[in-house]
């Protein structure tokens, strides 16, 4: 009669035992990382180019950088807005030209436009041998209405 205790005895333990393994925990990383641009002004007039800087953001030349821009005119028009970087290889020294500019994203009058670039190695060699870019102009080619940045974000992979 001892060995059915034994047996309950030896089955109580072991599910005792696998009970105090916790689970490793896994905390969830995203690859990504998304931050807020701050613009040095978020309005654009009709029909110009004006300089719109931001802060520094830095790049890993090997894995590339992508922006984000939600923009949106104060009337009608249809006409590209182009995004145009300055980069530096200090961060205190910057181009004077700007090597990196969006394609030019059609407006759409009032309604808020959301566009995505991205810079790439694999697009872009100057790019490799970089390590800080920054907002350097906006142009508006719209003639009637005054172009709104509403948002900018940049979006760059973590290793």
């Amino acid at each position: 009669m001892k060995k059915p205790y034994l047996l309950f005895t030896v089955a109580a333990l072991a599910v005792a035992a696998l009970g105090s393994i916790a689970p490793s925990a896994h905390a969830q990383v995203d690859p990504f990382t998304v931050e807020t641009v701050t613009t040095s002004t978020n309005a654009v007039a009709a029909a110009t180019t004006a300089t719109v800087t931001s802060e520094t953001l830095t790049v890993r030349g090997s894995e590339g950088i992508g922006f984000v821009a939600k923009t949106k005119l104060s009337g009608t028009g249809t006409a590209g807005v182009t995004f145009s970087f300055n980069v530096s290889a200090d961060g205190e020294t910057w181009t004077t030209t700007t090597p990196f500019a969006s394609p030019a994203t059609a407006a759409n009058g009032t309604n808020s436009v959301v566009s995505f670039f991205n810079f790439s190695p694999t697009d872009s060699t100057e790019l490799r041998n970089i390590r800080y870019i920054r907002l350097g102009t906006v142009q508006n080619a719209n003639t009637p209405s005054t172009l709104t940045i509403e948002s900018l974000q940049s979006t760059k992979y973590n290793r």
